[in-house]
């Protein structure tokens, strides 16, 4: 799936994301399994190869990662609620 969303205080970001649906009986939760940055910017320019610059800031910025997968569960929890409307 893919989300728009702004990181680091308003940076928009085209983010591309994979949710796993988990296994309860074997302990496993649902939720984000992995995320890209594909496309950075107002226009969305795609990204031709990993933004590593941004993932630095990212990870460099306490609790950055965690407002990103909150956003993307957000995106994900939104999309799945329309598509049973």
């Amino acid at each position: 799936m893919r989300a728009n969303i702004t990181i680091l205080g308003g940076l928009p970001v085209e983010i591309e994301y994979q949710w796993e649906p988990g296994d309860r009986s074997v302990g496993l939760e649902e939720g984000i399994a992995d995320w890209e940055i594909v496309a950075v910017g107002a226009q969305a320019r795609e990204c031709k190869k990993p933004p590593q610059w941004l993932y630095s800031r990212i990870k460099s910025t306490k609790g950055e990662e965690d407002r990103i997968i909150f956003a993307l569960c957000d995106h994900f929890s939104s999309s799945a609620s329309r598509a049973f409307t």
